[in-house]
Order: C-alpha cells, then structure tokens, then sequence
C-alpha cells in the first residue's frame, strides 16, 4: 500500500510531465510573435497562389507547343535539318537512330517551362499591397505519360504581411496533351524506317489515331508531321509534333523511285502555297501587353502553323497570334519576319516593322 507521500510525488512528476509538454507545444506553435502556415493556403495569399498557378499553365502550354515545333527539344542537337523556315532534330540520320528518349524530351521540356516561368513571374503587384516574398530556386519536373503531361513545380515561398508569414512550395498542372502517346507511335515508325529505310509504310500511316503526315523536303529527306486533335487544348484545337529523317546520299542521289521504286509508290499533287495576309506597321509600349493577329489563307484548306525568326516574342505555331509585354531596354525598330507552312510542305514569308517606345 502506498503511503501520501508517494502519491504526492506521482502527482507532483504528473504535473511537471504535463507543464514540459505544454510548454514544448507551446514554443512549438508559436515561435515568436511570427505564425508560420504551411501548405494550407489562407485566403489572403489565395491571389499569389492563383497568380503562380496561372503562370504555370501558361508556361506548360506555350512550351509544349514549342517543343512540338522543335521535335521534342529545347536546344536542337548537332545534327538538325534546316528548311528555311524551321529547324528540325533527325530523328534517323544515314543509318544511324537519332530519336532522343522520353527523359531527355522530359528535361527538354523543363527548360522551356522555366524559361517561360522566368517570363511571367513577377510579383511586383502584390508587393504594392504590402506583401513582402521571398523566393528559393525553381524546380521544375515534367513526367510525359500516354494521353497527358503532369507538370510539377517545386518553388518555395515566403510570403509575409504585417506579423504573418506564409509559406507555400508545390504547384502542378496537368497538360492534356497525349506526347507520351506521340511518342510511342514516333518510336515505332523510327524503329520501322532503321530496318527499312527506304520503304515507306503507308499502311502504318493511315492506321493510327494520328493524322500523320510526310513532306518530301528533297531526295534523302523527309518531314514527318504529326496532327493530334485528341489533344485538345484551351488555345488550340490540335498539337502539332514534327522531326525529320535522312537516308544516305548514295542510296537517293539517283532518285528514290529509281532505286527503291517498288516498294515506295508516290502519287504527284499539286499543292496551293498559303498566303500570309497584310502584316500592318505596329507600335507596341514599354510594360503593357501587346496583342496581334497574324492571318493566313489556303487554298487547299491544309493545316498552318506560323514561325518568327524574333525573340522578342514566339509567334502561336497554330493560331498565329502575337503576345507579349515589352521591357525597358527594348525601345527600337524591329524588323521581323513571319512564315506560315501548311502541312504539305508550301510556305509564305513575309517582313513587318514593330516599333518598341
């Protein structure tokens, strides 16, 4: 049996247990007079992580659209085709298999995702309304699956008003764009042109849910453009991925159809060239968004895509439209060139005149 003594030391150790633990939680949950918030996002920094997921969707999807143009790259490997209006990667060159991996589309992808987070991320506004943020580095992850691409943004913020911080880190946007899927059919009609490099399989062609196309650029070289309007997009209706391959000189430089007439048969179709249309004189300002609309016509009612040779702004491959807000140092007249294509391979170009006050 206990005696009163040794209860009034469990009841003194129970107590002293509790105030250190109460203690503990307290400093632990307030550190400071400064109340840290994590993840959970509170209404009054709602607008900040609005604004950072905005810009994230934007860069997916204007980057997206890029690297379809560029075959799946950022920086275009040694051994590119240039046709005059647009650089593309081999992805077969004289019997050597160039097509990149998914992982490195993957990393190409980041860097024009970074590039144009660089662009749009300024949080200026939000520091006129007392905010103070500070940010850490970006890192950006892109995963390419069948019939979309997650995009995951790891960007640490600060965020403090008055005697509150904030802070938030992880941003995502899904892109519905199928590249995985793109990019299972490319590999498998790159796999098909290394065992037969001269045959083109017409059938494969016409049998994928991909409207896939070849212009015949010369003798050894061919353009493969591939339309998805599964792809659907907020912007535009079709995703537009294109790469290039080579034969070797010796086996083309008599003609294809001369040696290897049996197995490719080519029907001659007279292709319309597009028509690019009046390109005005036009003046953009120092910090506010300039918007323009460039238009084009084709007879033949072939798919367009538009190309600039700037880098002030990037043209939208598929709509043709001009956006972007110029910056203090970039006062000047400009001399730019547009470009639209159709899917058979025609072309227009044409000069304009942009002045920046």
């Amino acid at each position: 049996m206990r005696s009163k003594g040794q209860i009034t030391i469990y009841i003194f150790l129970g107590l002293l247990i509790f105030f250190v633990v109460g203690i503990g939680v307290y400093f632990i949950m307030d550190i400071g007079k400064d109340k840290i918030k994590t993840e959970k996002i509170d209404s009054d920094i709602l607008p900040i992580k609005t604004f950072v997921d905005e810009c994230i969707k934007k860069a997916s999807i204007e980057s997206a659209y890029k690297l379809g143009l560029r075959g799946g790259y950022y920086k275009l490997p040694e051994e590119f085709l240039d046709t005059g209006y647009v650089n593309l990667p081999h992805y077969y060159y004289k019997n050597i298999n160039l097509m990149p991996s998914k992982e490195i589309i993957e990393e190409e992808l980041d860097k024009y995702i970074n590039t144009e987070l660089n662009k749009c991320i300024n949080f200026s506004i939000f520091e006129e309304q007392g905010f103070s943020i500070f940010t850490d580095a970006k890192k950006t992850k892109s995963s390419i699956l069948n019939n979309k691409v997650i995009i995951d943004l790891n960007f640490p913020l600060t965020i403090k008003k008055e005697n509150v911080v904030h802070q938030i880190s992880h941003f995502s946007y899904e892109l519905p764009i199928r590249l995985g899927h793109i990019y299972d059919i490319s590999k498998e009609l790159i796999d098909k042109i290394v065992k037969e490099p001269y045959y083109i399989d017409l059938t494969f062609l016409l049998s994928r849910d991909l409207d896939l196309s070849v212009i015949h650029h010369d003798s050894c070289t061919d353009i493969y453009v591939i339309l998805d309007n599964y792809s659907k997009n907020i912007i535009a209706d079709d995703y537009l991925f294109l790469f290039a391959t080579k034969i070797d000189e010796k086996y083309c430089k008599f003609g294809i159809n001369e040696t290897f007439g049996s197995n490719i048969s080519e029907t001659s179709i007279e292709n319309n060239q597009p028509i690019l249309g009046l390109i005005n004189y036009s003046i953009a300002y120092i910090n506010k968004n300039f918007e323009y609309k460039v238009t084009a016509s084709d007879l033949d009612n072939d798919k367009l895509f538009f190309i600039d040779d700037t880098d002030l702004f990037n043209i939208h491959p598929l709509l043709g439209t001009i956006q972007f807000t110029p910056k203090t140092g970039q006062e000047g007249l400009y001399q730019i060139n547009v470009t639209v294509v159709d899917i058979n391979g025609g072309f227009d170009s044409q000069w304009f005149y942009l002045e920046i006050k």
